[in-house]
């Protein structure tokens, strides 16, 4: 799964449902460990696997806008300690 937020909270809050589930325990995938790889748009490993005039087009202006190092921290993390998810 590839997400695009530009909050670090938000990134955690998402990969962290979409790997070990619902953290909050309030939607459907509250202990549903669905173990999906994720990725943020602007990782390096997406952006290389990306056409470079459609990423700069879409993305690249947010990327400029964003702190991508923590998000990049964030992101890294949930996949570091959720098999299968890396």
């Amino acid at each position: 799964m590839i997400l695009g937020a530009a909050e670090p909270g938000y990134v955690e809050m998402m990969a962290e449902t979409v790997t070990a589930g619902d953290p909050t325990y309030t939607g459907p995938l509250a202990g549903v460990s669905l173990g999906l790889p994720v990725y943020h748009v602007t990782e390096p490993e997406v952006r290389e696997n990306a056409d470079s005039s459609v990423y700069q087009e879409q993305i690249g202006l947010s990327e400029i806008a964003m702190e991508t190092e923590p998000i990049w921290t964030t992101i890294r993390a949930i996949r570091d300690r959720t098999p299968g998810a890396a």
